[in-house]
């Protein structure tokens, strides 16, 4: 049921980093789309309004500011000089032959309707279509004009009324021309209107291709999305699925520890209840249950110090601690537990001063002790002979060293990336009542907390060697 919940919320958060990396694909694809549309048309406009300020300049007619601007543009984006009105004798006139009716202008100079210029792609694309005063096309030479195109009433009415009008045509056939037209009511020659005309087939056929690209990149990236979603959405729960698994085995584990010295308390008290229970028996049951009652007391403790741990509410000292006293004050508290067990408990050459608090390094230092001397002791009962547990420590550059090494059992291989996780186990050494597998838990924490490491090695049959890297108090920083 717990792993359906986790995947329920996975999926969910997937769907969420979904919807927001697709609706930024999808901003970034309109936007990619309508830039490179509004650049077409603009770019478009402004060449035909380019291509009817050079008409105009070539008929003799005086630019309106509009058309002086969009020159001045055209002229600044491309950097090329502006083109100069250019007129012709009579006897030019003559020897030139561009395939144009070329109107007469005061009777004895005329301008060509369409002057030789420099090649530009987006000036040569557009045509030229000149209109009498009926609203007849006036024959040219320019093979650009579409076909199927008839000049456009509505555009001339609309130049009529207002002087000028741009829009956008469907031919027959479904070509989309950007057509500008322009009236001129002074013109003396038989020009009266002029309608330039851009077909638009090419940007379409571009605009279609960028909309293809998009929509097959908007696909592959949101496949990858999703997947990047997924792996998201697991990475980050997957801390808290994690917490959560540790607590409730965590839960489990300390309801077990517990229930077995409960039930033993409650056995012992019903016996000792009964009237044909004797004094000595009684005695007895009073010693079980004072036991149980102190191992009780001592998992308690060390849940509420793993739970105060987990949450950052342990309150540290942080002052200098000389080693070389710590060491002899832990051996001199477990002697007496190493002379039982009849392990040999020394300290060799210490030094070195530790950023840490005290009374909790101590504390790791005895859980240490105490574990070295349960594995030294039952390896030397199996095999007949006394083991050893050494302390010592040494300064290395900006750090300090502490080791607890034991001559007992060794752990085995497969225990080691275990052997901090709370109620774990590995022998029958430490399953043995007394010991619930929380020391090295509550030791790691307890170093980490004061920003230590703590490190295990050890090899079977050939001991256990646990090592503390501290921060050298000289080097200490705030807390």
């Amino acid at each position: 049921m717990k792993e359906l919940t986790f995947t329920s919320l996975r999926a969910r958060l997937t769907a969420l980093y979904f919807a927001a990396m697709a609706g930024l694909l999808v901003v970034l694809g309109v936007i990619t789309y309508a830039s490179i549309s509004l650049y077409f048309q603009s770019t478009t406009d402004l060449a035909l309004r380019q291509k009817m300020a050079t008409e105009l300049q070539y008929l003799g007619v005086a630019l309106p500011s509009d058309l002086q601007l969009a020159n001045q543009e055209w002229t600044s984006r491309r950097g090329a000089p502006q083109p100069a009105p250019q007129t012709h004798s009579d006897d030019n006139h003559g020897s030139e032959d561009d395939g144009r009716v070329k109107p007469p202008v005061n009777g004895s100079r005329v301008s060509p309707l369409l002057a030789p210029e420099t090649f530009d792609g987006d000036l040569s694309a557009i045509f030229v279509v000149p209109l009498d005063a009926q609203g007849l096309h006036i024959i040219s030479g320019t093979n650009l004009v579409p076909a199927s195109f008839t000049p456009d009433a509505q555009a001339i009415q609309a130049a009529q009324l207002s002087g000028s009008d741009l829009r956008t045509v469907q031919l027959d056939g479904g070509v989309r021309v950007r057509l500008y037209t322009y009236h001129l009511p002074s013109n003396p020659s038989v020009v009266a209107t002029l309608q330039l005309g851009r077909v638009l087939t090419d940007q379409e056929l571009v605009l279609r291709q960028l909309l293809t690209g998009l929509l097959v990149v908007g696909i592959g990236l949101v496949i990858v999305a999703t997947l990047c979603s997924w792996l998201l959405a697991g990475r980050s729960l997957l801390p808290a699925h994690q917490a959560w698994e540790r607590q409730r085995l965590f839960v489990a584990n300390a309801s077990h520890e517990l229930r077995t010295p409960l039930s033993i308390i409650q056995l012992s008290a019903e016996v000792s209840a009964r009237d044909d229970t004797s004094e000595d028996e009684r005695r007895e049951l009073a010693g079980d249950i004072l036991r149980e009652t102190q191992y009780m007391t001592r998992l308690v403790a060390d849940l509420l110090l793993l739970s105060r741990l987990d949450v950052g509410q342990i309150k540290l000292e942080m002052t200098a601690v000389p080693l070389n006293d710590l060491l002899e004050e832990a051996q001199r508290d477990m002697a007496r537990l190493a002379d039982e067990h009849g392990v040999s408990l020394t300290v060799e050459d210490s030094q070195g001063v530790v950023n840490a608090d005290r009374m909790r390094l101590r504390q790791v230092l005895l859980i240490l002790i105490d574990n070295a001397l349960r594995h030294t002791a039952a390896y030397g009962a199996a095999h007949g002979e006394s083991g050893r547990v050494t302390l010592k420590s040494a300064t290395h550059g900006r750090g300090v060293t502490i080791t607890v090494k034991d001559t007992g059992s060794g752990i085995a291989p497969e225990h080691l990336s275990r052997i901090f996780d709370r109620f774990y186990q590995s022998d029958e050494a430490h399953s043995k009542k007394g010991s619930a597998g929380l020391g090295l838990s509550i030791a790691k924490s307890l170093i980490e907390a004061m920003h230590g490491h703590i490190s295990i090695s050890s090899e079977v049959g050939k001991g256990t060697l646990v090592t503390l890297q501290m921060s050298d108090f000289s080097e200490k920083s705030d807390i």
